[in-house]
């Protein structure tokens, strides 16, 4: 990476990590840095590859209803995530960062950090052997889908 692109992340990143923060209200979160983050996103963007083709199990829901939306995303987590520790990929992260944090904190946040990106946010366990992809789709000024795929490899 050159050095207008690391100063680029590193600027943008920061700001992402300061946004996250205020919406986390507190609760861990953890930046990591662009070499650590870029492998992990590779290789989870590769299992996620794999469990489309391998389809070893996945299970998605779909709602516009936002309150309905965060209580099956926050059960959704609780039961399809089983590491303690999780990474939290943004749309644009190789611009935004990687980031690193609880399960219990995804649980009570993901909703919020989802409509924070705007598009749609990958979580995946530690081990990168499973996760959720958030997605909210606007349609028109009222209405918005959102989704929650679960998949594992």
């Amino acid at each position: 990476m050159g050095a207008g692109a690391r100063i680029s992340w590193s600027i943008n990143s920061r700001k992402a990590l300061y946004e996250l923060s205020l919406l986390l209200e507190g609760e861990q979160l953890e930046r990591l840095e662009f070499e650590d983050g870029e492998r992990l996103r590779e290789i989870a963007l590769e299992k996620y590859k794999s469990a489309q083709t391998n389809c070893k199990e996945s299970e998605i829901l779909r709602t516009s209803n936002l309150e309905k939306f965060k209580l099956e995303t926050e059960a959704f987590i609780k039961s399809k995530i089983t590491t303690d520790q999780a990474f939290i990929f943004l749309q644009r992260s190789e611009s935004r960062g990687i980031y690193k944090t609880n399960r219990k904190t995804l649980e009570k946040y993901s909703v919020r950090i989802l409509i924070y990106d705007g598009n749609c946010v990958q979580i995946t366990s530690e081990n990168l052997e499973s996760g959720i992809l958030l997605d909210l789709e606007k349609v028109s000024n009222n209405l918005t889908w959102y989704e929650s795929y679960y998949w594992s490899v």
